[in-house]
């Protein structure tokens, strides 16, 4: 495309041409104030000053600031196409470049003793964001692709309990049941992987899934009970553990369950890799799973509450969609608000 090259070449050193243009931005308007103060002051005496002010406002902020931002904004990448190789023929005008070097310097040596200056020109996760929020809030992007950047920016704050299947929730087979068994449940349920129980569900003492099932089946231990097998190690991470963290986990291991366990050592439930992607991209369902209804219309219900909301449901998300105000607090969804 005519002017791509420009752009990303601009595109990757945003300082290089943006300062240099800001500066000349401001000559420009600096030096027509004047020229339009001087000539409307020599063409009509002592109220001159008033009609310089007011053709200046209307002029600059119509014609060279809201009309050309707005045209920018409703076609943004043709915009950027054309002004690209626009903008670098002026960035060859050294003095530009260097007066703007020079007071940038000054500038940075002023603030130097109250911080570094370019601590304050990065982007916080927060501010993006915002960003995302006003976009979705404007119909730029719509809630999928809002999501998806906020579930990016929070890995690193997001901790397994927020994103694991807890406990009473869990699939789970017993150590005592046959190969045979086990791999008839796994049909049944739809389900690979299991982890297997030994006394109760705090002894966890292994993990299988489908594909060991079908080894040791064609291996014709389709009678023998789990625990007199060789199963797959459980391994165990704490409720509290960074998502970013879990992901390098997974890639390093050769399981895709992995045990959840609270502070004093017992099953707080499961996470998967499965739910790991989901937390970034939504849902993902396979041919065994049924969409879960989260919120669903009841006719019966008096009014200002005609829906049913599933209690697992984010309160974000209930408030997004529902366009409503519930409360925030230290719980995450419907059930937690509830209780």
């Amino acid at each position: 495309l005519r002017g791509a090259a420009a752009l990303e070449r601009l595109a990757s050193s945003p300082d290089k041409f943006l300062n240099p243009l800001l500066l000349l931005i401001l000559v420009c308007q600096l030096v027509s104030a004047t020229l339009v103060g001087v000539l409307a002051e020599h063409q009509f005496g002592a109220a001159g000053l008033i009609v310089a002010t007011v053709l200046e406002v209307v002029v600059i902020f119509v014609i060279f600031e809201a009309i050309p931002k707005n045209f920018a904004v409703m076609h943004s990448d043709s915009s950027a196409l054309f002004a690209a190789p626009i903008i670098e023929i002026i960035l060859k005008f050294w003095p530009i470049k260097w007066i703007s070097f020079v007071l940038l310097s000054l500038a940075h040596a002023v603030l130097r003793p109250f911080g570094n200056p370019e601590d304050g020109q990065k982007v916080t996760e927060s501010e993006i964001i915002a960003m995302a929020t006003v976009a979705h809030s404007d119909a730029s992007i719509d809630r999928s692709e809002r999501d998806f950047i906020r579930s990016m920016l929070l890995m690193g704050v997001t901790i397994v309990r927020e994103i694991m299947i807890p406990r009473i929730d869990m699939l789970t087979v017993r150590s005592e049941q046959t190969v045979q068994e086990v791999l008839d449940y796994a049909v049944s349920e739809g389900r690979t992987r299991f982890p297997v129980l030994g006394e109760d569900i705090d002894d966890i003492v292994g993990v299988v899934n489908l594909r060991w099932l079908l080894k040791e089946l064609k291996k014709g231990n389709g009678a023998k009970a789990l625990s007199e097998l060789k199963m797959n190690e459980p391994t165990f991470v704490p409720e509290t553990r960074k998502v970013d963290t879990l992901i390098k986990e997974f890639r390093g291991s050769k399981t895709h369950l992995f045990i959840v366990v609270d502070e004093y050592g017992s099953t707080a439930g499961i996470v998967t890799l499965e739910d790991v992607l989901e937390e970034v991209v939504g849902q993902i369902l396979d041919e065994h799973d049924e969409e879960a209804v989260e919120i669903e219309v009841d006719e019966e219900a008096p009014l200002p509450w005609p829906r049913i909301v599933n209690a697992r449901l984010n309160i974000e998300d209930v408030n997004d969609r529902m366009k409503m105000a519930l409360p925030m607090g230290s719980y995450d969804t419907v059930a937690g608000l509830v209780l």
